[in-house]
């Protein structure tokens, strides 16, 4: 299956990503071998590839695994959407931003609900599982990190690529992916085929369904989903020392002419993959060495001959080229608004 996009648009990458993602687990639960697994790449910059090992991979079969995903969130919305009150206001314990400040009873409500919502679908829908521990949780021990002089910064915790604007209480899961789950509750299988190769489209009237991995545009509900899930491959991991409070898959943060910035960093291979392969390049080291040198930062390490040594390593395990895609804050101090602007495509070694 081929599908029209651009290397350059992050929201492109996240859209085969989340589409290889479904295709994985709800095809091998039919009709794909052992030894057959789904592919991605990359055929040209303006055409992205989705496959699989033995066979082409039919935009009608993706359309059914995605409304089998769809039917599966459905199912689920009962207890995927049960909310907690935190300061006298209902959040979901699945965002991980969702508040200033939480009492004692609220964490200890706040954990066990969330523990028992993951245990709850993790059989019957594990990629949903998958996405929530990678979006990160409320960083309780934020107060004790570097300059942080005691005062709490729970969305440190949470997942660089969760950048669902916060105006009125809004928050990730409550507010972006179940209305896009509602959105796209009733779509038909052909539908879905058409909406996947562009033919049709429905944006439901907003201008914000990508939460960040676009810039503010009318986008179809139903990609921004896929897309949106496609944040499941790169799991956020919390730290409890120096400044971050948390690292993400797929994200770097760099002082570039001594300013700190964020980008997003995918790698491209010259042949298609599978999405193991793909996700365990996005978190290897070298990839983000590679990354800090394209965007100007320099090396990440102290052994030059380390640093040198990683369009070496990624270019041994398919990598041809490295996008970095920078993040930027647009709107208010009060309420800021993250997203991606067009990546840069660095070829490996040549930095």
């Amino acid at each position: 299956m081929k599908m029209h996009g651009s290397v350059t648009e992050l929201f492109s990458h996240m859209k085969l990503i989340g589409l290889a993602l479904i295709a994985s687990e709800y095809l091998y639960n039919k009709e794909t071998a052992e030894d057959d697994r789904v592919l991605i790449g990359w055929e040209s910059p303006d055409t992205a590839v989705l496959s699989t090992s033995l066979k082409d991979l039919p935009v009608e079969t993706v359309a059914v695994c995605v409304r089998e995903y769809v039917d599966n969130l459905v199912e689920s919305l009962d207890t995927i959407s049960q909310t907690i009150s935190v300061a006298k206001k209902e959040h979901s314990p699945l965002s991980p931003r969702i508040a200033k400040e939480l009492t004692p009873p609220e964490w200890s409500l706040y954990q066990s609900k969330r523990t028992d919502i993951v245990d709850l679908i993790r059989d019957d829908n594990p990629i949903f599982s998958m996405l929530v521990n990678s979006l990160g949780f409320p960083a309780y021990w934020s107060s004790t990190l570097e300059g942080q002089k005691g005062k709490t910064d729970l969305d440190l915790g949470a997942s660089r690529w969760e950048m669902a604007p916060r105006n009125s209480g809004s928050e990730f899961i409550k507010n972006k992916y179940l209305a896009l789950i509602r959105a796209c509750s009733d779509a038909s299988v052909d539908e879905i085929a058409g909406r996947i190769c562009g033919d049709r489209f429905d944006d439901q009237g907003g201008e914000r369904n990508a939460c960040g991995l676009h810039a503010p545009a009318h986008l179809d509900v139903l990609m921004s989903l896929i897309a949106l899930t496609g944040i499941a491959v790169f799991p956020t991991m919390p730290v409890t020392t120096g400044k971050t409070g948390s690292i993400s898959a797929g994200a770097l943060t760099v002082r570039v002419n001594g300013r700190k910035k964020t980008y997003f960093v995918l790698p491209v291979t010259g042949y298609p993959v599978t999405l193991d392969k793909y996700a365990a390049i996005c978190r290897n080291a070298e990839l983000y060495q590679n990354a800090s040198q394209a965007v100007g930062a320099g090396s990440m390490f102290l052994n030059d001959v380390a640093a040198n040594t990683s369009g070496v390593w990624l270019a041994s395990h398919g990598v041809t080229h490295v996008v970095t895609f920078p993040r930027i804050v647009a709107g208010s101090p009060s309420c800021p608004e993250y997203y991606a602007l067009e990546g840069t495509v660095t070829q490996v070694g040549r930095t």
